[in-house]
């Protein structure tokens, strides 16, 4: 699920390390596949009329479904335990403990066995890989509850824990309306 929150933040254009927690969207994971939120939830979403319009880079895998743009799930690059190249970046720069197993997948992480091990406070050691060594991982998202959301993405929800919206007022974002599920 984080990745494909991930994903939607960045190419939303607002991703960003503010007050310590990682901007996201409203999103939850039904195990569909499908990167959108679920049960009824609202998020301001970028709108389109064609494909195109959710690919500004250039071709790309994002199309256009009922008004809104809809992005594949994406999977991490893996990396090989075993590169010790510094620049080659499938062997994690040359540090070849920070390739670990994660989801079942090979990839690199920032170990640690403390918060202070994360090199900043915008992350925190609470990641587990498949052994049960820790990760650094960015802070939870939050707001405040009632309040608008970073860049007009929204109204924060009651729980402080994600933007969602009631209608497209409250998503003042260029180019985003409310998208409900």
């Amino acid at each position: 699920m984080f990745k494909r929150q991930l994903l939607r933040a960045t190419l939303l254009g607002f991703v960003g390390l503010t007050s310590g927690a990682l901007l996201m969207l409203a999103c939850s994971d039904d195990g569909s596949g499908n990167d959108e939120a679920g049960g009824g939830q609202a998020f301001c979403d970028l709108t389109c009329t064609a494909d195109a319009d959710c690919n500004p880079g250039g071709p790309g895998d994002a199309t256009c479904n009922a008004g809104f743009c809809d992005y594949p799930d994406v999977q991490p690059t893996e990396c090989d335990p075993n590169v010790t190249d510094p620049i080659d970046p499938i062997g994690c720069f040359g540090v070849p403990d920070n390739c670990r197993p994660v989801d079942s997948l090979q990839v690199c992480v920032l170990p640690c066995m403390a918060d202070a091990d994360c090199l900043v406070d915008t992350l925190k050691c609470t990641g587990s890989d498949d052994n049960g060594n820790g990760y650094c991982l960015p802070d939870p998202f939050s707001c405040t509850p009632g309040e608008a959301c970073a860049g007009g993405y929204g109204v924060c929800n009651t729980a402080g824990d994600a933007c969602t919206c009631t209608g497209d007022a409250d998503c003042t974002a260029a180019g985003t309306a409310c998208h409900t599920l």
